[in-house]
């Protein structure tokens, strides 16, 4: 079965691809709405899901979902993917105007799974992930890794292409981080939050609750007069000691 994956984070989108490729699919990607909708036009055998992130530059959201119904033969389901969720706690998560299904972000490889078994079987399947990350308030004591998170992640992949994973996120969140801290000094609080919430993304869908946790407290504060310089400066060291971290426990565990 072939899958379009629609992400224009880097990172997400080869995280993705990574695991439905472990599950047995075929996956094209494409970096942006527009750039999708140019893959189609051009390729002899369409896709019959499609995964898109809702929230990127160009054509997207309900616009997109419009122009993939309009490029894809009839009955091919769309899934929209989300960061961002501003439903209160406990409500049920609902596919947006024009799409089959919704996935949160962070989600397991068992929603992902659930997911699109659901629109295979022509149902629209809504997804309300739950979070194996606590809280993002930056005080609480998180591990470095979801437990049971990296062991079902361990099942399904060698040790050297889940190594891979884990590498591509930290190597990620350090070059966002850099960025981030130019942004504090320009205080360019928009492009700190879009750099924080990438972070999160790809974060939460490997299991990388530390990272996750302290990525999440950045975008929610922002560069807030509450979070003060200092404040947004120890968070932003949090962050880089937690990559650290986490690269050491993968060396013991995947390299030893």
């Amino acid at each position: 079965m072939l899958i379009l994956v629609i992400d224009d984070d880097e990172v997400s989108r080869e995280l993705l691809t990574m695991l439905l490729e472990v599950e047995g699919f075929t996956v094209v990607s494409a970096s942006s709405g527009d750039e999708g909708l140019l893959l189609l036009g051009g390729i002899d055998s369409h896709p019959e899901i499609v995964l898109t992130d809702l929230q990127m530059p160009g054509t997207s959201g309900t616009e997109l979902a419009r122009a993939l119904s309009a490029a894809l033969p009839a009955g091919v389901p769309v899934i929209a993917m989300s960061g961002s969720d501003s439903r209160p706690p406990g409500t049920p998560a609902f596919a947006p105007a024009g799409f089959d299904g919704f996935l949160l972000k962070p989600f397991s490889v068992a929603d992902l799974r659930d997911a699109i078994a659901g629109v295979v079987q022509d149902q629209v399947w809504e997804v309300a992930a739950t979070s194996t990350q606590a809280d993002p308030s930056g005080e609480q004591d998180v591990p470095a890794i979801n437990e049971d998170v990296f062991g079902k992640m361990q099942e399904l992949m060698p040790s050297s292409q889940l190594g891979q994973m884990y590498e591509l996120c930290i190597a990620d969140a350090r070059v966002r981080l850099a960025t981030m801290r130019t942004l504090q000094e320009e205080d360019d609080d928009a492009g700190y939050r879009r750099e924080a919430h990438a972070i999160k993304g790809g974060a939460g869908m490997i299991g990388a609750a530390e990272i996750y946790d302290l990525a999440a407290a950045a975008e929610r504060a922002g560069l807030s007069a509450s979070a003060g310089t200092s404040g947004v400066t120890a968070l932003l060291d949090q962050l880089a000691r937690a990559s650290e971290r986490l690269e050491r426990i993968l060396v013991e565990r995947l390299r030893g």
